[in-house]
């Protein structure tokens, strides 16, 4: 703004001065990082630490699909005596509870390690060993391992709180304390040093000194249940602190805490806190009746230890999921105690599930000899059956179909059996009868919706799977977006019966749909369509029988165009509407090169030994009997295309051998007209 007052020669000042300016940055690029690469098997790779290093990473990434144990056998078949790969080894077993398997491992480590040595530089394997010899339950000599763990200084506060709770455990609270002050030395925002000192303190009746080592804990962690706990022990005039959040696995893990430094006591009255502060005593989670009973056994109580039990096995079974390696002692003890509690060893297999599936199948088995009437045991027994190694198919089935049966209400197991049909290649009128038994469960979950349209698909009731898409809203969870493929798959296949129909119009529709992403489907539209080519040749097709020849002619070579490498690598089949669309356009040679590629991607698949994809999300895995079946399909794809209709009959039959609810080679085999549509 001008002011008078400013003056000419403010006024020229200000019409030379630089007020404002700009310089673009120019970006320095930086190098990528480089590209994760799945690894080889382990009998190709060449050095024993590339195998320590691979199993490693599997294990610090989890991933879903690999685990690190095929790797870390191999490099002990080359060195059976290294002491990184035994101590990981070692680690893993003790993790998963296999006390013998640990112990086996981590001796061998530290044979290499001390040869020659009083102690070894790296503590790890005594530390380890240590925790498994208190799980063996032999204190002394874990004393004695984690007295040599601690001589290195990267396991000294872990070594030294466990040896405070050994010394808990024994009653020695003077030789306890001055455990933890070892550890805290080393470690001072360990909140658990912390809190086992203010109980110790506690108990040696240094009531100043205690609550200040638990404000310590509250100070690093404000949401320290057992700093908190030990605040509201130590004031008279409050009651110990709950937890915001899930109380009862928090209050689960302080009672637990407490027991294993030998603070049985505490653990009780944590225990029994919980029960009295649950609105209805007759849906107390059964984890807590089980831990007090077993609390009342080490205290020798075996009458009071008898009623927490039978009340334990009386509870609902409802989100009880054990996880604690603490926990099977306790459930172990409950099953000695009381023989005929079908709950006990239930709950053992949920928990070993993960890390001993084998054992936790048997106790499973145990459980339903016990009660044959609890659905959720069949179904655990289905699901362990169908991922064991010795996969018994007729055992999977019968059990979840007995859980089914047992909760016939319950639209997960119907969801879950559906599942299993499909994997042990159950016909699709078996498949459509189960749901078609309960017909409004399915809407229960979109899970079971998606496949019970997939159902309707196999059996040619295409337009019925349409309604039951556009009608219902379904809730996508990570690791289940397959809704959308069955949507286009119904339209896809409604249109072709529109088009043996003479209805081309509504065919025309039917093809347009198949691009649309409905809201009520809740998955997102993606930047490529990777159907593209199948959809623009039906495109064409349709807008030829309605002799729109320049809009037919312009789908086909949208067609031909659209299959990329990486597409045709994923989705192969692709590759045949491409060669089907450059038929259509006169380019014979580019089709024929379209279909014999389709020819080679199955004869490889059929040829090449299956292995696992090391990016899978979820553990995702295909049967070989599902992979076979995709590479008859292929191989059938690709002489259909070249007019070899016995040879692609031939391999369509295979396929549906292999896997009987193959939609594919079910659509193609179901019509002869279907393929003289698609040839025309």
């Amino acid at each position: 703004m001008y002011c008078p007052a400013w003056g000419a020669g403010v006024c020229q000042h200000l019409a030379s001065a630089e007020l404002l300016s700009y310089q673009p940055v120019k970006p320095v690029p930086e190098s990528t990082p480089p590209v994760v690469e799945p690894p080889l098997p382990p009998k190709e790779i060449k050095t024993v630490d590339e195998l320590y290093h691979i199993g490693l990473r599997l294990e610090q990434f989890h991933n879903a699909a690999l685990e690190p144990y095929a790797y870390f056998e191999e490099a002990l078949s080359r060195d059976p005596g290294n002491y990184e790969v035994n101590t990981a080894l070692g680690r893993l077993y003790s993790e998963r509870g296999l006390w013998r398997q640990a112990s086996e491992r981590l001796t061998t480590a530290l044979a290499r390690a001390t040869r020659n040595y009083t102690r070894p530089k790296d503590g790890e394997a005594y530390y380890y060993l240590g925790v498994t010899l208190r799980g063996e339950g032999k204190d002394r000599e874990a004393e004695d391992a984690f007295h040599r763990a601690a001589w290195s200084e990267a396991w000294t506060a872990a070594s030294y709180e466990q040896l405070a709770e050994l010394g808990g455990q024994r009653g020695d609270w003077p030789q306890a304390l001055s455990d933890l002050d070892h550890s805290l030395a080393y470690n001072t925002l360990n909140c658990r040093a912390w809190d086992l000192k203010s109980a110790v303190l506690r108990r040696m009746g240094r009531a100043d000194d205690s609550k200040e080592a638990a404000k310590k804990a509250v100070a690093v962690n404000p949401l320290d249940l057992w700093g908190l706990h030990e605040l509201g022990l130590l004031d008279a005039n409050s009651q110990p602190q709950s937890f915001p959040g899930n109380t009862v696995q928090a209050n689960l893990e302080l009672a637990m805490d407490y027991y294993e430094a030998g603070l049985g006591s505490e653990a009780e009255q944590v225990l029994k806190q919980l029960v009295a502060a649950s609105p209805d005593r007759n849906r107390v989670n059964p984890l807590v009746y089980y831990d007090l009973g077993y609390l009342a056994m080490q205290s020798g109580q075996p009458g009071e230890a008898a009623r927490y039990f039978h009340l334990a096995a009386q509870m609902p079974t409802d989100y009880v999921f054990p996880f604690r390696l603490e926990e099977v002692k306790v459930l172990e003890a409950a099953m000695q105690a009381n023989p005929g509690d079908a709950r006990a060893p239930y709950y053992l297999g949920n928990l070993l599930y993960d890390r001993q599936p084998d054992v936790a199948i048997k106790e499973w088995e145990k459980s339903a000899a016990i009660d044959n009437t609890f659905s959720l045991v069949h179904r655990n027994l289905a699901q362990g059956y169908e991922a064991s190694q010795n996969d018994n198919r007729k055992a999977t089935i019968a059990s979840m179909e007995r859980a089914v049966a047992l909760d016939q209400n319950n639209a997960r197991l119907r969801f879950e059996l559906d599942m299993l049909y499909e994997a042990g290649n159950v016909t699709p009128q078996k498949r459509l009868a189960s749901f078609e038994s309960n017909p409004a469960l399915a809407a229960k979950r979109s899970d079971a919706m998606t496949q019970e349209a997939k159902v309707y698909l196999l059996v040619g009731r295409y337009e019925q799977a349409l309604r039951l898409l556009k009608t219902h809203r379904f809730h996508n969870w990570e690791g289940y977006g397959d809704v959308h493929e069955v949507y286009m798959d119904a339209c896809l296949l409604a249109g072709e019966s529109e088009l043996h129909a003479g209805k081309f119009n509504e065919a025309l529709g039917d093809f347009q749909a198949a691009l649309e992403y409905p809201e009520n489907l809740e998955v997102g539209k993606p930047y490529h369509e990777g159907r593209r080519p199948e959809i623009d040749y039906w495109l064409g097709v349709a807008y030829g029988k309605l002799g729109k020849s320049a809009e037919s002619m312009e789908m086909f070579r949208q067609a031909v165009a659209s299959p990329e490498p990486e597409q045709g690598r994923e989705q192969p089949e692709m590759l045949y509407y491409a060669g089907l669309a450059a038929q259509r356009l006169g380019r014979s040679a580019e089709a024929t090169r379209f279909f014999g590629e389709l020819i080679g991607r199955g004869d490889e698949a059929l040829a090449t030994r299956p292995e696992a994809d090391y990016f899978a999300k979820f553990g995702q895995r295909r049967s070989s009997s599902l992979r076979l079946a995709e590479a008859h399909y292929l191989i059938g794809l690709g002489n259909l295309g070249m007019g070899e209709e016995a040879k692609a009959r031939g391999e369509f039959q295979a396929a549906l051998s292999l896997n009987v609810n193959h939609l594919g080679a079910t659509t193609q085999l179901s019509s002869e007209s279907s393929r003289t549509v698609a040839s025309k």
